[in-house]
């Protein structure tokens, strides 16, 4: 099962349509409870906070937030005590196409849900200025 937790209404939505429990808050908690794998997108360090804390025992953190000032603080002794693991970083996207690909057709999952926005190439530039959850760039 997964939980979605969010401040946006919207993003909500999508993640109920898609089959997520979702918890709408009006700010980031201390904690949302505890979670063996913990997939951080908030891009707050509220966001940030609350994830880190709502990590179970041996349980994993992925961040896919970008923290442009490298001044986001690590409860480093709290995480030790947990035995937890973070993981930062891109995706190598190239790498986990396959099997992502494999996954979609086989079990009917239409990714198209997932995109609130597209751009033309030559609007790229001006497109990624502006907030959107999933932007696809048309190519042709």
């Amino acid at each position: 099962a997964v939980t979605y937790a969010d401040t946006d209404r919207n993003r909500l939505e999508m993640a109920e349509k898609a089959g997520a429990s979702v918890v709408e808050i009006g700010e980031w908690p201390k904690s949302l409870g505890e979670f063996d794998i913990v997939c951080e997108a908030a891009g707050t360090l509220e966001g940030w906070n609350a994830s880190l804390r709502s990590v179970a025992p041996e349980g994993i953190l992925s961040s896919a937030s970008i923290f442009f000032k490298n001044d986001i603080p690590v409860p480093y002794l709290e995480l030790y005590n947990k035995g937890a693991r973070l993981d930062i970083g891109r995706v190598d996207s190239r790498e986990s196409m396959p099997r992502i690909l494999e996954w979609v057709n086989r079990n009917g999952f239409d990714p198209s849900r997932v995109v609130t926005r597209t751009a033309s190439f030559a609007d790229a530039k001006e497109a990624w200025m502006q907030e959107s959850t999933k932007l696809v760039i048309d190519m042709r």
